[in-house]
């Protein structure tokens, strides 16, 4: 993104920011250059965030994007495709252990890598769906990201369905590119599930490419027997 491009972007974020948009500013000016807070609290301290100990969290309390301004913010944001004749799209979910936050509802067994063998990969925590979107770059570019939706997975929720929800939403807004342009989406292989899949059989402009898991099952269409007339 430009410095024209984001200087548009900071100042159309503002003009939504309804409450506190000020320290709202500052709070992600303090975020998007930290380097050393382990703590929302400790953001306080970075030289961008010029209030007091109180405006953090109550900044933070006062947030509120409606989805309209959300969608307007992320149009904004979408870098312009130059050679591919599609959109790339990605989903995948990632866990944020919280082993220790114990009044905090709805934890549940979630996956977390380990190099220690024989432990077993799981901690407790929250589950995040993400979907965004995998720009053109070029092959000097570091890999980047732009960001599209954000949901916590409940613990009774189905994670794939829910990433299927979130990238229903953005296909069928007609104010985003991906609503009538070819879109590919690509997922690892618990994306490869039927109901995920059978998700967009209505969408003729969607691609969907998963990993197989190594034991799942083909079956080919029952056909019958042209000679003998076996149904």
């Amino acid at each position: 993104m430009s410095e024209p491009q984001l200087r548009r972007f900071r100042d159309l974020l503002y003009q939504h920011l309804n409450n506190r948009a000020d320290a709202l500013m500052d709070l992600l000016d303090a975020l998007s250059s930290n380097t050393d807070a382990s703590s929302v609290v400790e953001l306080r301290l970075n030289p961008l965030f010029r209030r007091g100990h109180d405006s953090v969290y109550a900044a933070i309390a006062a947030l509120d994007l409606s989805p309209e301004a959300r969608r307007e913010l992320l149009r904004s944001a979408i870098p312009q495709e130059q050679k591919r004749a599609f959109w790339l799209l990605g989903v995948d979910v990632t866990s944020h252990p919280r082993p220790y936050a114990r009044t905090l509802e709805d934890r549940t067994m979630v996956y977390v890598p380990t190099v220690v063998k024989g432990n077993k990969p799981v901690t407790i925590g929250h589950r995040y769906s993400m979907v965004f979107l995998n720009p053109e770059r070029e092959p000097q570019e570091p890999p980047w990201v732009v960001p599209l939706d954000e949901r916590r997975v409940k613990s009774d929720e189905d994670a794939e369905l829910v990433g299927a929800e979130q990238l229903r939403a953005l296909l069928d807004d007609p104010r985003l590119p991906f609503h009538r342009h070819l879109s590919v989406i690509v997922g690892d292989t618990r994306y490869s599930k039927p109901d995920f899949l059978l998700a967009f059989k209505d969408r003729p402009n969607v691609v969907i490419i998963a990993r197989v898991r190594s034991t799942r099952v083909f079956y080919r269409r029952y056909r019958p027997d042209a000679d003998t007339g076996r149904q």
